[in-house]
C-alpha cells in the first residue's frame, strides 16, 4: 500500500471531525445538561481518536515491525562502533591536548625571552642616553589543531572550560534550580507551605469514553 492510498482510508474522518470542532466551538456550558452535553461530545472525540489510532496501528503493523526488527538487527554492530570510535576520540584528544599544551609552554618562554631582551635592551640604551630599539616580537608557533589522513578523514582539537560539580552545598544558590519534581512530590504528600513557591488547588477534568 502506498501512501496516498493509506490517506484515503482517513478521509471519512475529516468532516466528521470538522462536525465535531464546529459543535465544540458552538457549545456553551452553563447547565447540567450543557455540561452532559460536553462531556459526551468529548467522550466521542476521545473515541473517534481511539479508532484512528488502532486504523494507523493496523497500516503500519507490518512494515512497523520490519523497521524495528531491522533496527534492532543495525545495532547489534552500532554499539561495538560507538564504543569504538569514543575509545579513539579519547586517544587522539590526549594527545592532541598534550600538544597543545606543549605549544603553550614555548611560546611562553618564547614571550619571556622577548621580555627579557627587550628590557635589556632598554637598560642599555638608558645608561648610553640613547634611544631604545624597536624589538621585533617573536611569531609564537601556531596551533597545530587538525589532523588529517590520505583518505581525507580529520580529526581536530577544541579547548572549552567547564564547571564540574564537586561539592553541590557549596555552590552559590544562583546556580542552583528548584527540583520541581521534587515540588510536586512534596505538594501530593501534603506540603502546603514551601518559601517562593505558590500551592494551589487546580480544577483537573477527567474525560472516559
Amino acid at each position: 500500500m502506498d501512501l496516498e492510498e493509506a490517506k484515503r482510508k482517513f478521509e471519512p474522518y475529516r468532516q466528521k471531525i470538522a462536525d465535531m470542532q464546529a459543535q465544540a466551538d458552538a457549545l456553551t456550558v452553563d447547565s447540567d445538561e450543557s455540561q452532559e452535553t460536553a462531556v459526551e461530545s468529548a467522550a466521542q472525540a476521545k473515541r473517534l481518536l481511539k479508532a484512528l489510532d488502532e486504523e494507523r496501528k493496523r497500516l503500519i503493523k507490518d512494515p512497523d515491525q520490519f523497521v524495528r526488527s531491522m533496527n534492532a538487527f543495525v545495532r547489534s554492530f552500532r554499539k561495538p562502533l560507538d564504543a569504538l570510535v569514543g575509545t579513539l576520540r579519547g586517544k587522539i584528544g590526549d594527545f592532541q591536548y598534550q600538544k597543545e599544551l606543549e605549544r603553550r609552554k614555548i611560546a611562553k618562554k618564547m614571550e619571556e625571552e622577548a621580555a627579557a631582551r627587550k628590557a635589556k635592551l632598554e637598560a642599555e640604551a638608558k645608561e648610553s642616553g640613547v634611544e631604545p630599539p624597536q624589538v621585533m616580537p617573536v611569531p609564537a608557533p601556531k596551533p597545530d589543531t587538525t589532523t588529517r589522513t590520505e583518505s581525507g578523514a580529520t580529526a581536530s582539537i577544541r579547548t572549552q572550560w567547564v564547571g564540574e560539580i564537586q561539592d553541590p552545598q557549596a555552590v552559590p544558590r544562583e546556580y542552583c534550580c528548584p527540583d520541581q519534581k521534587a515540588i510536586d512530590q512534596a505538594v501530593k504528600l501534603g506540603v502546603r507551605e514551601i518559601p517562593g513557591v505558590k500551592i494551589y488547588e487546580k480544577p483537573i477534568t477527567v474525560l472516559r469514553s
